[in-house]
């Protein structure tokens, strides 16, 4: 495969140099979403539950995990208050890639994640993580979170 980066597009484009635009406030969004995502896994892997897919588009960032050893029962406030005081500290977040050749991330003395992604620079730039809901589901318990 040829290295580089593959743009898609609604409309052909014609070879040859082409201006692009990158949406500054839409990254950041994204940027925050995504991120806040992994601070959120993070916290839920302390209390017992491990992620397994998550989705990180505004107004439908959800995450789904399932019980690694032996859980805590999630009080979501709980949850709320560890993300926010991380947030606050304002950790850098750290984007590197291993000797694999693999991007990583890694931020606040956490494990680092695989991730290819578009990150903050430190968590405080997430914001505010809002906690919408927690349902569980044979087994599977479903985060949906947003940051304001």
């Amino acid at each position: 495969m040829p290295e580089g980066i593959i743009h898609y597009t609604d409309i052909p484009v014609a070879p040859g140099d082409v201006l692009m635009q990158v949406d500054a406030e839409k990254r950041q969004l994204h940027s925050r979403l995504h991120t806040g995502g992994h601070l959120l896994s993070h916290v839920m892997e302390t209390f017992g539950w491990k992620p397994t897919k998550g989705h990180h588009w505004p107004d439908e960032g959800r995450i789904q995990y399932i019980p690694a050893g032996s859980p805590v029962i999630i009080e979501p406030e709980d949850v709320r208050r560890y993300c926010q005081a991380l947030i606050d500290a304002d950790h850098p977040c750290y984007h590197y890639q291993d000797d694999d050749g693999m991007f990583q991330i890694r931020f606040a003395g956490f494990e680092p994640y695989p991730c290819g992604g578009t990150h903050v620079q430190s968590l405080g730039e997430i914001g505010t993580l809002v906690l919408k809901s927690l349902k569980t589901k044979k087994g599977i318990l479903s985060v949906q979170y947003d940051v304001i």
